[in-house]
């Protein structure tokens, strides 16, 4: 089993009152509809509390920590669906 990987972001003044799915976007590589879902999921602290509110507002002082699920290997083979329909419409004059 892999281990996770934890980001820890410390919230300074000119933070405060910011959304902390939009801080920790603007402080990782992580977008903010990812950082939505692992909030969601209970992967973000702040100091030992879990916030599951990704509109939750940070203070200065605040530790936040996030857990990063260990990377998955994507397939290489793609299975799309070739059997699209086209209809044709007409026009009459």
């Amino acid at each position: 089993m892999a281990l996770r990987r934890k980001d820890t972001v410390a919230i300074e003044d000119a933070d405060t009152g910011v959304r902390l799915d939009r801080v920790l976007a603007a402080r990782t590589t992580l977008s903010r509809s990812r950082l939505k879902a692992l909030i969601l999921e209970g992967e973000v602290t702040v100091g030992t509390r879990t916030i599951r509110d990704p509109s939750y507002r940070v203070n200065a002082g605040d530790k936040i920590s996030v857990a990063l699920p260990p990377p998955v290997r994507a397939d290489r083979r793609r299975k799309t669906s070739r059997s699209t329909s086209y209809s044709k419409t007409t026009r009459s004059s």
